[in-house]
């Protein structure tokens, strides 16, 4: 009877044991997701675009910026200070019409049907740093950056938070992201972030 008892209580300290051992790990591992939620719920549009190397509405250097201008004014047939659709898209050199309806959509931020000199130069400054910091990690060249591309390219050391960033970018979930996707959120946070006050946009033209 005593031996009996004796193997009882060991199995009962035994079973204590694992029941602590498990505990403990369930706790470590809320505690781990925790962590994990806590650092993807704090990916403000200007930490993510840190971490992506994005000045966001700052970019491009003063000669980029310049020929921004440059091009508004030689697609500003009537010379009023803002871009028609026709002027833009249907008379528009560059690209091709679907592309510079695209461009002339995300540039109407006030959607007044007018592009203004200001918003075309935020959209360039915008899209054209997006696309070359995301072209870069497009390694195969196919247009389009992968979820392996994108965690192995981007430069950024977490790889959580890489792999949140990816998910945002990625709108349709399909395990890759192209420009037009990428370009609607990555413009919604550049255009959320303040500009800097030491490298103003420089809208005026040159």
């Amino acid at each position: 009877m005593k031996l009996v008892g004796l193997s009882s209580r060991l199995s009962d300290m035994k079973s204590h044991k694992m029941l602590v051992v498990a505990v403990g790990l369930g706790v470590a591992l809320v505690g781990l997701v925790g962590v994990k939620i806590h650092a993807a719920e704090h990916l403000t549009p200007s930490r993510i675009l840190k971490h992506l190397g994005s000045q966001g509405r700052d970019a491009g250097t003063a000669r980029e910026v310049a020929g921004y201008h440059r091009h508004f004014d030689v697609s500003d047939g009537d010379k009023d200070g803002k871009l028609s659709r026709e002027e833009f898209v249907d008379k528009g050199l560059y690209l091709n019409p679907r592309a510079r309806a695209g461009i002339f959509r995300a540039s109407d931020t006030n959607k007044d049907g007018f592009v203004s000199r200001d918003e075309y130069v935020v959209n360039r400054r915008i899209t054209d740093e997006a696309k070359a910091i995301m072209g870069r990690m497009d390694a195969d060249r196919d247009g389009r950056v992968t979820h392996k591309e994108f965690m192995s390219n981007s430069g950024i050391a977490d790889r959580f938070v890489a792999a949140s960033i990816f998910e945002l970018l990625d709108a349709d979930r399909d395990g890759s992201t192209v420009t037009p996707e990428y370009l609607r959120v990555w413009s919604a946070w550049a255009r959320a972030v303040p500009v800097s006050s030491k490298k103003p946009e420089g809208l005026s033209p040159p």
